[in-house]
């Protein structure tokens, strides 16, 4: 994560299939109830379709399937977090979302290049490993990346 202002410093920290991630809460402009998406024909497998959310139309990405990971909650139960950076905006859906942290100094450490490339994804989606007490690992992920990735 970049260094910048209070907002830059915490992260949204959710769950998908029993594993915690996480992303810097200045790319999440909110977080919704489950809408169900209408599906665009020939789309990829993980995005899920289009929801419009106050008369703007967005993707949908399911970010378990990108990661290939199984939901552990039922699709009515699941929230989706609005991504916009830069003008442009997705959506993407989580099991759950667990907690606002702030990013501690020194305790958020570079990614492995072994796990940069989560989910088979081409350019690193991984900004680092941050740790959230003992033994609590949280995986942050690129909100920049993600959303390049949903637009495609």
């Amino acid at each position: 994560m970049r260094r910048g202002t209070a907002a830059e410093q915490k992260v949204v920290v959710f769950a998908i299939g029993g594993q915690e991630y996480a992303l810097p809460i200045a790319g999440v402009r909110e977080i919704i109830t489950w809408t169900a998406p209408t599906p665009v024909p020939d789309s990829p497998p993980y995005v899920e379709g289009v929801i419009s959310v106050r008369g703007e139309v967005l993707p949908v990405m399911d970010l378990g399937r990108r990661f290939g990971l199984t939901s552990r909650r039922e699709a009515e139960q699941r929230r989706i977090i609005i991504l916009e950076l830069a003008g442009k905006s997705a959506g993407l859906i989580v099991d759950d979302v667990v907690a606002v942290e702030d990013v501690v100094e020194g305790k958020l450490a570079p990614p492995s290049p072994l796990v940069a490339n989560l989910g088979g994804m081409h350019e690193a989606v991984v900004e680092g490993i941050l740790q959230l007490g003992e033994g609590r690992l949280v995986v942050v992920l690129s909100a920049d990346r993600l959303l390049e990735t949903a637009l495609q």
